[in-house]
Parts: C-alpha cells; sequence; structure tokens
C-alpha cells in the first residue's frame, strides 16, 4: 500500500540514444512488502462489538478497490449475516445480486444501526444529508489507514480503528466472531434482509 496505478516517464533523449551493448547480472534483493494484519486485540475488541449488535452494518466505500479486499467482504458478510451499504462507493465490493447488499443509500439503516463497521472508507455517510448514527451506536473503522490521516479535516466518529488489509482482517475477524454470533440472531439477520430485498424488487 498504497497500491496502484504507477506512472512511468523517461526522458525521450536518453530513450533515443544509441546503444552499443548492455548487460545486466546482478539478482535483485528487493522484497516486495507484506499486506499489514490486524493487532489481536484489536481482533478481539472489534468481534466483542460485531457479536453485541442487534443491528450491525458495514459501509464498504473503496474497499472493492483491490479484487482480494472484495471477496473477503462478500464472504464475511454473507456468513455473518452483515448487511452492507456502499453509499457512493469508489468501486463495488458486492455484485448487485448479493444477498447481503442493503443498497447505496444509508438511511434508514445508518439511523438504526447499533453498531458500524466502515471498512476502506473515507465518508461512509455524509452527516448534513444522512445525520449520525445513533448516540449508542459503536463506530469501527477498518482500513489500511482507518484513520485517513492524510486528510486534514475528517470527523467521523471512531470508537475503535482496527489497521490492516480488509483481506486479512475480515477472515481474522470472522474467525474471531466464530462461536460468539447467536444463531438465531443470524437467522433473524439474514430473514430480515431477504424479505428487505424481496419488497424492492416487487
Amino acid at each position: 500500500e498504497p497500491c496502484g496505478p504507477v506512472y512511468l516517464s523517461l526522458p525521450r533523449e536518453v530513450l533515443s540514444a544509441p546503444m552499443t551493448r548492455f548487460t545486466f547480472d546482478t539478482e535483485p534483493r528487493r522484497g516486495m512488502g507484506t499486506r499489514p494484519g490486524a493487532a489481536p486485540d484489536a481482533l478481539e475488541r472489534a468481534a466483542s462489538i460485531l457479536a453485541a449488535a442487534e443491528r450491525p452494518l458495514i459501509f464498504a466505500r473503496a474497499n472493492g478497490r483491490v479484487a482480494d479486499n472484495a471477496a473477503a467482504l462478500a464472504d464475511f458478510a454473507e456468513r455473518c449475516a452483515f448487511p452492507v451499504i456502499e453509499a457512493r462507493a469508489l468501486s463495488n465490493s458486492l455484485p448487485s445480486d448479493h444477498p447481503m447488499l442493503l443498497g447505496y443509500d444509508p438511511l434508514p439503516a445508518l439511523r438504526e444501526a447499533d453498531a458500524i463497521l466502515c471498512i476502506e472508507s473515507d465518508v461512509p455517510w455524509i452527516p448534513v444529508r444522512h445525520g449520525d448514527p445513533a448516540p449508542g451506536c459503536k463506530v469501527i473503522q477498518l482500513g489500511v489507514d482507518p484513520l485517513f490521516q492524510r486528510l486534514p479535516i475528517r470527523g467521523f466518529p471512531c470508537d475503535l480503528a482496527v489497521t490492516g488489509s480488509p483481506a486479512i482482517v475480515l477472515p481474522q475477524l470472522a474467525a474471531a466472531l466464530a462461536g460468539r454470533l447467536a444463531r438465531s440472531a443470524v437467522a433473524a439477520r439474514r430473514q430480515r434482509l431477504a424479505e428487505g430485498r424481496a419488497r424492492d424488487i416487487a
């Protein structure tokens, strides 16, 4: 991180100069960086917040810019029955027929949520248009730079920041949630989402 694209520019005078011979046989010694993962205590805290929530909600604005992130979110949301909002998405994470895709408008789910997981979302919702979550709603910010420190002004709530690549962190978070999520709650969320999608289609 940050991922490409990369623009490479070389002076044309150098490229046009005649080259009589060229050899290069030195082995490269540049190791590729690994994706960052979350701290174990942050995963535990995030799992506790999400497991206790009755109406969790996921925002994923730029998560889909990396294909592995999108696949990880699709699996995570389906496994835990967590609805996903792709408001003003820079890149889509879920196909439009995914059972956990709640839509593209934060309302009314934003006001009803009791826990929100923002994944790679610099602006998950617009406060002057959508309002803010309920006062007791816990907000988790997850991403390579979950606090978007390069943005000079950003005032979105953050009860917990989880630093790491979603492709790495989401499977870890799913494992931390295993056994903590009540099957009845997961089934109820899944049913509620299915009924909502059926109403929207009808």
